[in-house]
């Protein structure tokens, strides 16, 4: 049998053996387990196949034994239960006592050594330390024994068994995982890689959180990969400290806290443990990041409102918050937030995609929370985007025309006709008008009666009724009902009218010019609009005047921010030795407007032409709410079809969710969630809404297999447009001889994008020409 050295574990020589050494057989009842042990599992069918072996050929090698001592003679008894008194303790070797009992046997083979409880100790420790079957825990445990009973230094832990002090480390921090996070580990349903990730987080109900991830499943039902794990982790618990909202040595933010450089829950403090982490300065304890960031926000929060910007208090806040929606008040984009889709921008947040252009934001407190956010106004957000050409549709335009050789000015605005607010905005003014004239009538012309059974053919909006009964954007069929059986039978035919308009408005395609220059039979959006004799091209105008004169307005006050700033910058160019590369600006030829001044002007003009007695841009405006825009609200301007007024003004809607309809090119959002609480498998997928149920899920058809047609909640689903570009491989969505093919973009036509389609091996490819809204980019 070979022995070890106490003191620093070599195998000793038979010369080197210790001195006192007895050889000897002891009846198996006169031996009792220690209790010092750390090996607490034995496997119950490994234990069976030795005890055959012992039947067999006996026990071949002796177990370690000591004589028992004196004062524990008791307490071994008391432990066991038993009356009588052994005279020996076991060492080493429990395995093979445990399997000569189930052998039958009554003796066994022993080395009687007289050692002490801490020889003993650093015995059973080291040694079983060294054992392959081991588990990560068990090993954790042992040397935490050897620290607390034995007093071994951990380096000294890792010479002994010849494993790393990082290695160490590791094990050891897993005891600081929390009982779950032991359970798991014990039952494998955690490896040690996941096990040791979760330890280092230092808060308890966010370990908690970490191993739910750590036990979840990808998108394909996989148990979760190490590498998801720790991305998720340095996501939502490794928060950055280079890129903070807050300075990271104000020691004052957080009571206890201390300055971050030296917190001991810095990844850097403690390189050991984090060996797999990149960076040094990863924060491990959110809350205590969150705390400060918040600390931070109020006092920016403070200084801006003592400085005298815009700020908007929690209270007043609450009188335009939208508990439902991810921007949560209404009339303002959040700027640290992912950008409305329907903005058509690139950027993972509104301030990366306004890039340059964004402005200084006005700073909210959140009604519930307190927390202090960065918004903008949505129509300063809208105007931002078209008068600089930020959106896909713009940036696609100006590609286009670069490629044609035309020359473009990035730094120039965009020409009114092209920014998608110009449209936005007559049509809201058509709208208007027309509506304005449903109210006063009571007849149903049978034109228009025809017109509207002709689109009901193609798709039933029900949702139009929203509007046409002054409920909002969001139908409420139980209130639609109150409202239309309450309703006088001479109002029924005005209801009629408003909701074709309403309906008709948000079919696909309903502005196309195409539809506003046909003579007949018309659509019915433009059969509504010619009874009332709305003039479209006079409300282009119109809105094209006004917007020409925000331009300008906006221009003048660039002109005098600019000459603001200019001696400062010169004065400070100055102070360096540096000669100023900069012109001074321009004096003004006339006495300068203001865009507020301007925009009022125009928007009391508007109402003057247009004999309402809607109050101009500006006035008496509810604090902290939204700036009106000079437009015609289609929504807030209706009162209710029973000739009630209400007491208070309405607020402008929020942007409308978007309503599918067959044919509608549509792909799986992003993070969406079946019912059982796990991320759909078809996130990403794009393809054709071929229908819309009566619960109104959404049927989706992503390919030509039978599995490729999918039913899904409309809140899991977004509008796509392709984006290609010559060189794009791209698939057809659309087009039946040529549906599902995939193909290389070749050029770009007036009829659309010349696709080359792959072909099978041999065969001549074919070439298609597409429309955007007929394509998926695939890369």
């Amino acid at each position: 049998m070979t022995e070890f050295a106490i003191s620093d574990g070599h195998a000793l020589a038979d010369d080197e053996q210790p001195a006192g050494d007895e050889f000897a057989t002891l009846a198996l009842s006169a031996i009792v387990p220690s209790l010092t042990n750390p090996r607490t599992h034995f496997d119950e069918a490994k234990l069976a196949e030795l005890a055959e072996s012992i039947k067999a050929q006996g026990v071949g090698q002796p177990i370690l034994v000591r004589p028992l001592p004196a004062n524990r003679l008791d307490e071994t008894s008391r432990k066991l239960g038993r009356g009588q008194r052994e005279t020996h303790e076991i060492i080493s070797g429990e395995r093979r006592y445990r399997a000569s009992k189930l052998a039958g046997k009554t003796t066994i083979p022993v080395l009687i050594r007289k050692w002490d409880d801490v020889q003993v100790l650093t015995f059973q420790l080291v040694e079983n330390l060294q054992r392959d079957d081991l588990s990560e825990l068990e090993e954790a445990e042992g040397y935490q024994r050897l620290i607390d009973q034995a007093d071994m230094a951990k380096e000294v832990i890792g010479e002994r068994i010849g494993k790393s002090r990082s290695y160490v480390y590791q094990r050891l921090k897993l005891l600081d995982l929390d009982p779950a996070g032991r359970e798991a580990l014990r039952k494998g349903e955690i490896d040690f890689s996941k096990a040791l990730l979760i330890a280092r987080v230092p808060d308890a109900k966010l370990q908690i959180k970490a191993l739910g991830q750590a036990t979840g499943s990808d998108n394909y039902g996989r148990a979760l990969p190490v590498k998801d794990l720790q991305a998720w982790l340095q996501t939502n618990v490794m928060l950055s400290l280079k890129r903070t909202s807050f300075d990271i040595k104000d020691v004052t933010l957080r009571e206890g806290a201390g300055a971050c450089p030296e917190c001991p829950k810095r990844t850097g403090a403690n390189p050991d443990l984090f060996a797999d982490v990149d960076s040094a300065d990863l924060c491990t304890d959110p809350s205590c990041y969150h705390d400060k960031e918040k600390a931070a926000a109020d006092r920016r929060f403070e200084a801006a409102q003592a400085e005298g910007k815009k700020v908007i208090e929690q209270a007043k806040a609450e009188k335009i918050f939208d508990a439902g929606s991810r921007n949560w008040l209404k009339g303002y984009y959040l700027l640290d937030e992912y950008p409305d889709y329907r903005l058509e921008l690139d950027g993972t947040t509104l301030r990366r995609a306004l890039g340059k252009h964004c402005p200084q934001a006005v700073l909210v407190k959140h009604p519930e929370t307190g927390d202090v956010a960065k918004v903008l106004p949505v129509d300063q957000v809208k105007r931002l985007i078209d008068m600089h050409g930020l959106s896909r549709t713009a940036k696609h335009q100006a590609r286009m025309a670069a490629k044609e050789g035309k020359a473009v000015d990035k730094a120039a605005p965009l020409p009114v006709e092209q920014r998608r607010e110009y449209s936005e905005r007559w049509q809201a003014a058509v709208l208007q008008r027309t509506d304005g004239f449903l109210k006063t009538q009571s007849a149903l012309p049978g034109e228009l009666l025809r017109a509207w059974l002709v689109d009901q053919i193609h798709g039933y909006e029900s949702g139009a009724f929203g509007p046409a009964l002054d409920l909002g954007d969001e139908f409420n069929e139980r209130e639609a009902l109150r409202r239309v059986e309450a309703m006088e039978e001479a109002d029924l035919p005005r209801l009629m009218l408003r909701y074709l308009l309403w309906s008709s408005e948000d079919e696909y395609d309903a502005w196309d010019e195409d539809n506003r220059n046909r003579q007949g039979p018309r659509t019915t959006l433009f059969e509504l609009i010619h009874l009332a004799g709305v003039d479209v091209e006079e409300a282009q105008a119109e809105v094209k005047r006004a917007m020409e004169s925000e331009d300008r307005a906006a221009e003048l006050e660039a002109e005098k921010a600019s000459a603001a700033t200019a001696p400062a910058a010169q004065a400070k160019g100055s102070a360096r030795g540096k000669k100023s590369a900069s012109k001074p600006a321009a004096p003004a030829k006339k006495p300068k407007t203001s865009e507020a001044e301007a925009r009022g002007g125009i928007a009391a003009a508007l109402q003057a032409a247009e004999g309402t007695d809607q109050a101009p841009d500006g006035a008496e405006q509810e604090e902290a709410a939204a700036p009106a825009a000079a437009r015609l609200s289609p929504v807030a301007a209706w009162p209710f079809p029973t000739g009630e007024v209400p007491s208070e003004p309405v607020a402008e809607p929020a942007m409308p969710a978007h309503v599918f309809h067959p044919g509608d090119l549509a792909q799986v959002k992003a993070g969406s969630k079946g019912p059982n609480g796990k991320l759909l498998k078809i996130i990403g997928k794009v393809g054709r809404i071929v229908g819309v149920g009566e619960d109104g899920r959404l049927h989706l058809r992503h390919g030509e297999r039978s599995h490729e047609l999918v039913v899904l909640q409309p809140e899991h689903a977004e509008p796509y447009l392709a984006d290609p570009l010559i060189g794009s491989k791209v698939r057809v969505l659309s087009a039946v001889q040529y549906q599902w093919r995939h193909g290389v973009v070749k050029a770009c036509t007036p009829d659309g994008w010349a696709v080359t389609l792959t072909g099978k091996a041999g065969a001549a490819a074919d070439v298609g020409v597409f429309e955007t809204n007929e394509l998926e980019v695939l890369e």
